[in-house]
């Protein structure tokens, strides 16, 4: 990842309708979004470095070309290549930080195109490292969300904010009988989403929603109610109004208060290097809707909570909105196709 420098070619293309033009990327395993590594141009060929893929499929990358002739019709082919992660982080942080400083002062769109998508699929990376035992509550494993299980397994389903997919039998139950009294002796005694309090009155009790990995040693783990914010004393896991969440010890963020300040400021740093540089593209490219989406691509990539962003890149983020909205609704108001300013809005 981001040392291997992969050659990519297009190569006996043919159309009576000429020029033919070409565009290289990849889809981000996080967002399935494509990602561009070029504009679209009449070079057929590219070197670039490449992100790693999910782990979920072998680190298999998806990389992706597009293939237009002067009449808008596009062809579509994939590759998939193994590209193993990086596995220090501060390492790997640092040389994404160079590197976009490199290719900024190079004034070069299509190298700073590849420092942004690669930049962005790579801060917005799934982490899954905080994930609960996924198996345990019938789903499947962490893929899509940090630190969140999958869908439920074939043969469970869910209830809206329950975490635990149940067996059918059991969700019918939840919802046609009134709460009984329930000796047990072991938690095998109880339902799906019980435990057995042994040692008081040796009764089934409803599970408590938990924090990501008991808060990480470095905050506790509160409840609010998820319609007014305020605390609340208890939160079981059939209660639908109600959440766990971290609160963090000072020098400490993330979800699961797993990041330290520092790790949260170096991020930060990046993405604002990553957003100069997408404001900077945007004055040199001429608008198009493929310029539109790549800006959409890596801006909704890139920013995901509000901890990812200082106000400095807020105001970046604002510019960058306004740009991309207003060359959507010029492409509109030319092609008649308001479905071109659709991806901009999606930025909002």
């Amino acid at each position: 990842e981001m040392s291997t420098v992969f050659q990519m070619s297009a190569s006996d293309w043919g159309d009576s309708n000429i020029p033919i033009t070409y565009q290289f990327g990849f889809l981000s395993p996080a967002s399935n979004k494509f990602m561009s590594l070029q504009s679209v141009s009449e070079r057929s060929s590219l070197s670039s470095q490449l992100t790693a893929g999910s782990a979920s499929a072998s680190n298999e990358l998806q990389t992706i070309l597009y293939v237009f002739d002067s009449l808008g019709a596009v062809s579509l082919v994939e590759k998939a290549v193994r590209v193993n992660p990086m596995e220090n982080t501060a390492v790997l942080q640092s040389y994404l930080l160079s590197s976009i400083n490199a290719t900024s002062s190079s004034g070069n769109v299509d190298a700073m195109k590849q420092t942004i998508s690669l930049a962005s699929t790579i801060l917005s990376r799934v982490n899954c490292s905080l994930a609960p035992d996924c198996a345990g509550l019938n789903r499947l494993p962490c893929s899509t969300t940090n630190h969140q299980c999958g869908s439920c397994l074939t043969g469970y389903s869910s209830v809206d904010g329950i975490a635990m997919c149940m067996p059918q039998k059991d969700i019918q139950s939840l919802s046609s009988s009134a709460p009984t009294l329930q000796i047990c002796q072991v938690d095998g005694d109880c339902n799906s989403w019980q435990f057995c309090d042994v040692g008081k009155k040796n009764i089934c009790k409803t599970l408590s929603k938990s924090c990501i990995n008991d808060c990480s040693g470095h905050g506790d783990c509160s409840y609010s109610n998820q319609n007014t914010g305020s605390t609340v004393a208890s939160c079981t896991i059939l209660e639908t109004d109600c959440q766990a969440q971290c609160r963090c010890s000072e020098g400490y963020g993330g979800a699961g208060c797993e990041k330290s300040s520092e790790e949260i400021a170096a991020q930060q740093a990046i993405r604002m290097s990553v957003l100069t540089n997408v404001m900077s593209v945007m004055k040199i490219e001429d608008v198009s809707e493929s310029s539109i989406q790549d800006v959409v691509s890596s801006v909704s990539s890139l920013i995901q909570t509000a901890e990812d962003v200082t106000v400095d890149s807020v105001i970046i983020l604002e510019e960058i909105a306004e740009r991309t909205i207003g060359g959507a609704l010029n492409l509109s108001a030319l092609s008649g196709n308001i479905e071109s300013s659709f991806g901009a809005t999606d930025l909002i």
